[in-house]
Parts: C-alpha cells; sequence; structure tokens
C-alpha cells in the first residue's frame, strides 16, 4: 500500500485492476472486494517504486520471525515530503493507509523533529487496535507512534 501497488482480479468475467488500498475493505461480512468467483492474480507496482525509499517497522513477541503485532510502513521519494505514504498492519482488521496525517503535516510544512513527533502522535491517535493477539490493544496504540518515529527516521526523514 506505501508503495502504491496495484492488484490484478480476475473472474469468469475478466479482469479488473485497483489499487491495493482499495482492496481492503470491511462491510460486516467480509474484508476486501473480491466477488464470487474472483481471485487475485498479481500484485503490480507502479514504474517509480524503485525511486522510493522506505521502511517498516514492526512489534513482535518474539527476537526471531514472527507475525507483527504492531506495524508501519514508510515509503518517499527523498526530499519530496508530499510523497510520503504511511500504512499500519496489524493493528485493525484491515491495513490501513494514513493519508489524511500526512497531509495535515504537509498542510502546515515540516519542521523537521516536530513535524516527526506531531505525525507520529496523529498515526498513533487513528489506529483502533482489535484485541486479537496476545498483546493488549492499548500497549499495541502505544507502540505505533515508536515505530513511526523510527520508520521516518530510517528513510532520513528528519
Amino acid at each position: 500500500m506505501a508503495l502504491g501497488a496495484t492488484i490484478t482480479l480476475i473472474s469468469p468475467e475478466g479482469e479488473r485492476v485497483i489499487p491495493l488500498s482499495d482492496f481492503y475493505q470491511l462491510d460486516g461480512m467480509k474484508k476486501n472486494v473480491l466477488k464470487q468467483g474472483e481471485f487475485l492474480l498479481k500484485v503490480s507496482l507502479p514504474s517509480d517504486a524503485f525511486e522510493l525509499t522506505g521502511s517498516y517497522q514492526k512489534l513482535r513477541v518474539r527476537e526471531s520471525w514472527d507475525f507483527p503485532e504492531a506495524g508501519i510502513a514508510i515509503t518517499w521519494r527523498k526530499g519530496d515530503y508530499q510523497s510520503l505514504k504511511i500504512a499500519s498492519t496489524a493493528l485493525e482488521s484491515i491495513p490501513k493507509l494514513h493519508n489524511e496525517q500526512v497531509d495535515a503535516i504537509n498542510a502546515e510544512g515540516w519542521s523537521k523533529k516536530a513535524s516527526i513527533i506531531e505525525l507520529a502522535g496523529m498515526v498513533r491517535k487513528s489506529v483502533k487496535p482489535v484485541n486479537n493477539t496476545s498483546l493488549p490493544p492499548n500497549y499495541r496504540r502505544s507502540v505505533v507512534r515508536v515505530l513511526t518515529k523510527r520508520a521516518l527516521k530510517n528513510i532520513g526523514c528528519e
């Protein structure tokens, strides 16, 4: 989602291509937009994806390979704050892009360290972790701020 990927879905009716961020959708019955008989055929990255710098930070219970309890993915075109994308995963029922929070900071203008702190706080406030893992939702939500700060610093956004 942070890379701007699209997915191709295929069914007897043909193919359709949608942004990955539009694939996940909660309607009370299901978590995605797949129709009956439809399958995911491929994930495609935009041609400029390799020009982006990114970071993925995750909270996990064990130091070895483990599923995330919370995850933050961030990409940007170095020095271009308008290209900044932040996505969270393993917190809510579906992954989520945080465009509103990034747009709010961009509207104010970046002030380096203060913007990182404010943006990390805004992302933390926007997530509503479900109680579906071994760590409590409030703890996972509080860690989102730390993960967001780390990811922003890792991509040189300071």
